[in-house]
């Protein structure tokens, strides 16, 4: 069996899941060119940035998603995104993630929308 290097993907701009010029690759601040579409089979975890729209046309997977804020995830019809990690939608002061889900999204793991919230009295 061979060994698997933990990557950590990130959108670099918008653009289709399997477009390798979605795409960057890295850790600690630097980042790089990717040279396969990430999956479950190929990448740590994956978020997809602010002002960042990914759109899922074909099937596929993912090891954990995140959408940050302001950063949207579109499943098209007839495409299933599997997650085997966790998925998670971040919001800020400035906005929340958003997923327009039309084709199947399968979550194995937890699910959640992290909520900002601001001047709050509990």
């Amino acid at each position: 069996m061979g060994s698997f290097e933990y990557v950590i993907y990130r959108s670099k701009t918008s653009g289709n899941w399997s477009n390798l010029s979605s795409w960057q690759s890295g850790d600690n601040g630097t980042w790089s060119d990717v040279t396969v579409v990430p999956t479950a089979n190929s990448a740590g975890s994956i978020s997809i940035q602010d002002d960042h729209l990914i759109t899922v046309t074909a099937s596929t997977t993912s090891p954990s998603l995140t959408i940050l804020p302001e950063g949207q995830l579109t499943v098209n019809s007839g495409a299933t995104l599997g997650v085997a990690g966790n998925f998670t939608i971040n919001s800020s002061a400035s906005g929340t993630g958003t997923l327009k889900n039309s084709g199947t999204l399968n979550v194995s793991g937890s699910s959640k929308v992290q909520q900002y919230l601001t001047n709050q009295s509990w």
